[in-house]
């Protein structure tokens, strides 16, 4: 029986998202025989408990899943052989930061589906950031500059502003 994994994000210290929902977890055991396994993690936004109620066994590390699922790029020393991942690598433009990555996933017999080569029969992405994103980019633009300007000795409003994931 196939296993899927949904991993413990670690690109950054405050990344709480997950790639999978427990109702959508539980969907898909309730249509597809399938094992599942959700990586530990302390600051994932559903709990733990949340995702073993919806059939998926607690692991460290993502050995036990044949099919990873993540939001941001896997730093290449975890990348582990013969699996297939999901998740956003950034590689699709070239960019040179991920070429390792990339490279690594090709030495280890996996396969990579980029998130942002999901598309539909016109080549729209199917997987993307809703509108939110784009709030949280312009909510920390401003508080970048606030942060600047205050450290410049320049009082603004903007010294007010939090980083978006504060909100």
């Amino acid at each position: 029986m196939r296993s899927l994994l949904i991993r413990a994000e670690d690109k950054n210290i405050w990344e709480r998202r997950s790639t999978l929902v427990p109702s959508d977890l539980k969907k898909i055991h309730n249509q597809v025989e399938i094992k599942s396994f959700i990586e530990k993690s302390e600051k994932r936004y559903f709990k733990e408990e949340d995702f073993n109620r919806a059939g998926a066994e607690s692991c460290a590390g993502m050995e036990p899943g044949d099919i990873v699922f993540g939001v941001k790029e896997i730093p290449e020393e975890k990348i582990l052989n013969k699996k297939v991942y999901l998740y956003f690598s950034h590689t699709i433009k070239g960019q040179q930061e991920n070429m390792s990555m990339l490279r690594r996933i090709m030495d280890s017999g996996s396969s990579l589906i980029d998130y942002e080569k999901i598309t539909d029969e016109q080549g729209r992405r199917k997987v993307f950031f809703g509108p939110y994103a784009g709030d949280a980019g312009a909510i920390d633009i401003l508080w970048l500059l606030g942060e600047k300007w205050q450290k410049a000795g320049i009082q603004t409003p903007f010294a007010g502003v939090k980083q978006a994931l504060h909100y």
